[in-house]
C-alpha cells in the first residue's frame, strides 16, 4: 500500500508546485509593460493673432512601465477662425499618434511632457479642405485627482506643415501656442 501512495501523493504534489511558479507572459504584471489604459477628453484654447479657437478632443492611450502613455488622440476646433491679414476662415481636425511622459505618475501632483503628430486636415470655408501635417509638443503638470481620474493643465505649440499655397494661408498662420486642460478616466495595475 504504501508503494501505491508514494506515486499517487507525487501524482499531486509536482503539478501543484508547478503552478505555483509562474509562466511570464507579455500581458502579466511582472513582466508586463502595459500598466494601465487611459482615455478622456481634452479642450484647449488657442491664439491666432487677435482671435481665440476653442478646440475639443479626445485622448485614448495606453500606459507602459507606470511612466508613459502611447496611444491616438483626436481633436476638432469648433468654430472658424479668421485672421486680420487674410479673408480666409479655417478650421482644423485631426487624428494623431500621441505620446507623453509622466515621470513620477504615482505622485499626486507631477510633470507631464506630451507630443502629438501625424496628418491633419485644414478646413478651409467656402473653400477646398487641405491636407496637413502637425506637431504638438506641451509641457505641464498632471494631478491624481482619484485612482481613476488624472487632470492636466499643459501649453505647448502647434506646428503645422505642408500647406498649399492656393489656401491663402501660410504656415505662420496657422501655427499656435495653446493651453490645454485634459481630464484622463482609467486604470494602473
Amino acid at each position: 500500500m504504501k508503494n501505491f501512495l508514494i506515486p499517487l501523493m507525487l501524482l499531486f504534489l509536482i503539478p501543484g508546485s508547478m503552478l505555483g511558479q509562474r509562466t511570464e507572459t507579455i500581458f502579466d504584471n511582472s513582466g508586463a509593460w502595459i500598466s494601465g489604459i487611459w482615455l478622456g477628453p481634452t479642450y484647449n484654447y488657442t491664439q491666432f493673432g487677435e482671435d481665440f479657437a476653442f478646440v475639443r478632443g479626445a485622448v485614448y492611450g495606453f500606459e507602459l512601465a507606470d511612466i508613459i502613455l502611447v496611444g491616438w488622440t483626436t481633436t476638432r476646433f469648433k468654430d472658424w477662425v479668421s485672421l486680420e491679414d487674410t479673408p480666409v476662415n479655417f478650421k482644423m481636425k485631426y487624428t494623431n499618434f500621441f505620446f507623453s511622459l509622466t515621470p513620477a505618475s504615482r505622485k499626486a501632483i507631477h510633470p507631464i511632457l506630451s507630443f502629438q503628430t501625424g496628418p491633419g486636415r485644414l478646413l478651409i470655408e467656402g473653400g477646398d479642405d487641405d491636407r496637413v501635417f502637425i506637431m504638438q509638443p506641451s509641457i505641464g503638470f498632471e494631478a491624481n485627482v482619484f485612482e481613476w481620474c488624472r487632470l492636466a493643465l499643459e501649453g505647448g505649440y502647434r506646428f503645422v506643415n505642408e500647406i498649399e499655397a492656393s489656401t491663402g494661408l501660410s504656415e505662420e498662420d496657422v501655427s499656435s501656442l495653446y493651453g490645454q486642460i485634459s481630464l484622463k478616466f482609467g486604470f494602473s495595475w
